[in-house]
């Protein structure tokens, strides 16, 4: 008897709902077309273009800016000097997002010459890793580029917080050299 009384309930509201959507005629009256408007500018969340580049200088003088290639940001390329170690980072600035990345080594010609037993820890540790990643790139040539990269909102990003950012970046790179060197190795 429950189960008759739920469907029907059931039923009755399904059937109350239908009539009233059905019911909707949306507006009624003569409409009056809204005034054309100029598009509005996006709004930029975060740091500005101009306060990254001039603290990216602070780092490298010779960093560079251009446009995306797809129209909707900019490209930072820079290099570091950190601790032994020379970084090349290119930090891909967009209206809400960020992306730090860097090439690990060499291209690898055939990446299907790297044992599995390389490759898998590499791409296991992109869990206790997060939000930093490996990834691989396949270039025009059909060589691979092993990558390191970060992807954060630019929402409360300021030129602190970017350093910060950049140090641990080039902290992570250096702490999972014997992964990354691994797959470079097994690969020649």
């Amino acid at each position: 008897m429950r189960k008759f009384l739920f469907a029907v309930l059931t039923a009755a509201v399904a059937l109350s709902n239908l009539g009233y959507a059905a019911a909707q005629t949306g507006p009624t009256g003569p409409q009056t077309p809204a005034p054309p408007s100029a598009p509005a500018a996006p709004a930029v969340n975060g740091i500005a273009e101009n306060d990254v580049l001039n603290y990216l200088r602070t780092l490298d003088p010779n960093v560079r800016m251009q446009k995306h290639q797809d129209g909707k940001g900019v490209v930072f390329f820079f290099t570091l000097q950190r601790g032994g170690w020379q970084y090349k980072l290119e930090l891909n600035l967009y209206q809400n997002s960020l992306n730090l990345i860097t090439v690990l080594g060499k291209p690898i010609a055939n990446i299907q010459s790297v044992p599995a037993q390389v490759l898998v820890p590499l791409m296991v540790e992109n869990f206790p890793i997060g939000p930093y990643q490996f990834s691989l790139y396949k270039r025009t040539d059909g060589s691979m580029e092993l990558l390191f990269s970060i992807s954060l909102p630019r929402a409360g990003l300021t030129t602190a917080s970017l350093g910060n950012l950049i140090d641990r970046f080039c902290k992570e790179v250096q702490r999972t050299y014997p992964l990354w060197s691994a797959v470079q190795n097994a690969s020649k």
